[in-house]
């Protein structure tokens, strides 16, 4: 399936990545099943879950994995080059990938 792409600039090593412009559904599923599979709800219900960071570094890799179609126009060792970018080139791309992952709320789906 051909998929529209972004591309985005980091501010401070001005990498060019290419990103997913959306996810699937399965691949939406994928990464939330990672959160829930270790979930433990405690006797409060939701309020009492509790994840470890294992699993956030897990879920956070597999949303690179999934959205991350090249760095600089290359497809190899995505995940390695961006563990080692600098921390403001690291948090910028987990904010353009926290935007495609997060999804629209139900609200935002009705008005289109």
């Amino acid at each position: 399936m051909n998929r529209e792409t972004i591309k985005v600039i980091t501010p401070i090593g001005k990498q060019e990545i290419e990103l997913k412009a959306w996810l699937t559904g399965r691949e939406k599923r994928e990464i939330t099943n990672l959160f829930l599979e270790k979930a433990q709800i405690g006797e409060t219900g939701l309020s009492g879950i509790k994840i470890d960071s294992e699993i956030i570094n897990r879920a956070q890799d597999k949303a690179f994995e999934t959205v991350v179609v090249s760095i600089d126009g290359k497809t190899e060792g995505i995940l390695e080059k961006i563990l080692d970018m600098r921390s403001e080139d690291f948090e910028f791309l987990v904010n353009e990938v926290n935007k495609i992952t997060g999804g629209k709320g139900d609200d935002d789906v009705k008005k289109k």
